[in-house]
């Protein structure tokens, strides 16, 4: 049976592949890595024969920290040891960097991507595109996206200047991590080996 705490699992075709997101909400006084375990062991055990992909989002972190915390980290992996094959957060208003564990992506922050208001210390931001293939996750591209001030009701890729500056950032942050992100003109490039 499907776990009392799923909010929504999605499952769909993408370009000829299936792939399930989870969107887990734990209830109350349940650990939430308890939950996000149980789904992800749910929807391995329960996915089609055709299910290749298991991405999960989590809404977490602190806010406006660009800092990933050790316990996320830890969560993180459990998570990725339950099965998933990709980690897709938000929440914290900034981007973070990414890490590539297993071959398993995780991008512990996109930032905003758009939002009503905004604040002076909060910065632009990135969205990632998965490429896959029947084995998983193969490479990750990294896109710059406006997100200061009014660019924030309405975003766009960014070039030039602005986008090479965010990119060494996540470059950096993600280096931290133990994961290399090469710069192409104004996106960057994770090549995930497995």
């Amino acid at each position: 049976p499907m776990p009392a705490s799923r909010e929504y699992v999605v499952r769909t075709l993408l370009a000829g592949l299936a792939v399930a997101a989870l969107v887990p909400r734990p209830l109350p006084g349940q650990e939430i890595t308890i939950v996000a375990v149980g789904d992800i062991e749910w929807s391995r055990a329960t996915k089609p024969p055709a299910m290749y992909y298991d991405a999960v989002s989590f809404h977490w972190g602190i806010e406006n920290s660009q800092e990933v915390h050790p316990g996320m980290r830890d969560f993180a992996h459990d998570v990725l040891d339950a099965g998933a094959d990709a980690i897709l957060g938000h929440h914290p208003h900034v981007p973070r960097g990414i890490e590539v564990r297993d071959g398993k992506p995780i991008v512990y922050s996109m930032g905003n991507f758009i939002f009503g208001h905004g604040h002076d210390y909060w910065m632009d931001n990135i969205a990632v595109r998965l490429h896959l293939d029947a084995e998983g996750v193969t490479r990750l591209d990294v896109l710059p996206i406006a997100g200061r001030g009014d660019d924030l009701s309405q975003p766009y890729l960014l070039e030039g200047e602005a986008a090479r500056t965010l990119l060494e950032d996540i470059r950096a942050r993600s280096a931290g991590l133990g994961t290399t992100l090469r710069i192409e003109g104004d996106a960057g490039v994770i090549d995930v080996s497995r």
